[in-house]
């Protein structure tokens, strides 16, 4: 899914917080584009409405938000540890990729459980 605007599942004041950050920090955030590729100094996207290519040059880093399958192999390697392992409690996105509120809920109940 696609963004059309940065920290757009957050809770509002959890998202000002966060675009302040990111503007005080003088990152760009660009919405509505898909990765078409990168170079060593410039990132190629295509706009997913108007399928236009989008260029940005000069850039020192790139950051993705994206993935829809959980990442576990940690988890599953612990849990796998076998009798006598402590016992392991799956959070967030090791068990599926959901919002930041149901990764620190599920973080909360699992605190509470030891």
């Amino acid at each position: 899914m696609t963004a059309t605007q940065a920290c757009g599942s957050l809770q509002q004041y959890v998202k000002d917080a966060h675009l302040t950050a990111l503007a005080r920090a003088k990152v760009d955030v660009v919405p509505l584009v898909r990765l078409f590729g990168a170079d060593d100094d410039a990132v190629y996207f295509q706009h997913v409405l108007t399928k236009e290519p989008v260029v940005i040059e000069q850039v020192s880093g790139l950051v993705l938000a994206e993935g829809h399958e959980p990442v576990d192999d940690l988890l599953l390697a612990l849990a796998a540890a076998g009798p006598g392992a402590a016992e392991v409690i799956g959070i967030g996105d090791c068990l599926a990729p959901r919002s930041v509120e149901e990764a620190v809920l599920e973080g909360l109940v699992a605190a509470s459980r030891v």
